[in-house]
């Protein structure tokens, strides 16, 4: 995937994005950038979730969208981002504030040490 850095000036870089790509890896980023699907081959070693992360992280967007969204029914899209927008923010009610987690973390760590 370094052929999808963004960084210019510094030889390493320079030379790993213009580097020859795989097909079957230039193919997954031509399909990913086209309309955000990942191609996933027989024994993929990696999740497509993996896939789209790492895309996404190095500034590969999608162009378009899969012409299969338009099968599901707009009240369906909306019903599960509302169940998943709540799945979240319970999980997140339930976390410790950012403070109580390094308090826990200081006290796990002194036990730790002892």
């Amino acid at each position: 995937m370094y052929w999808l850095n963004g960084r210019h000036g510094e030889p390493f870089w320079d030379v790993a994005r213009d580097m020859s790509v795989p097909e079957s890896l230039s193919g997954k980023r031509d399909l990913y950038a086209s309309l955000g699907q990942v191609a996933l081959y027989d024994d993929e070693p990696v999740e497509h979730w993996s896939w789209i992360s790492l895309f996404d992280e190095l500034g590969l967007w999608p162009q378009n969208y899969s012409p299969l969204a338009n099968g599901v029914p707009k009240n369906q899209l909306l019903a599960h981002a509302a169940k998943a927008r709540a799945l979240m923010l319970e999980a997140v009610a339930r976390m410790p504030s950012h403070g109580a987690y390094l308090a826990g973390v200081k006290a796990q760590s002194k036990r730790g040490s002892s």
